[in-house]
């Protein structure tokens, strides 16, 4: 599935905050990057949950791992 690009979506960051990034360390930005991936997962797991709320934490991990699998394909 190809998917398009709509300049008009796409945010520029404020100089300042390119500024901030840019003199991180590659460790922080890694660092940073893997708390806001865990930040996603933890609020989708949590949508999960509230349209399932039957399913076991099994389950909705599953589906969790099952939405993140479709979205990096």
């Amino acid at each position: 599935m190809s998917r398009s690009i709509d300049p008009r979506q796409i945010e520029v960051p404020d100089d300042e905050v390119v500024k901030s990034l840019r003199a991180m360390g590659g460790i922080a930005r890694l660092r940073m990057l893997d708390e806001l991936s865990e930040s996603g997962r933890q609020l989708m797991e949590a949508n999960v949950l509230a349209r399932h709320p039957s399913w076991t934490r099994e389950e909705i991990v599953a589906e969790v791992a099952k939405r993140i699998r479709r979205a990096s394909a």
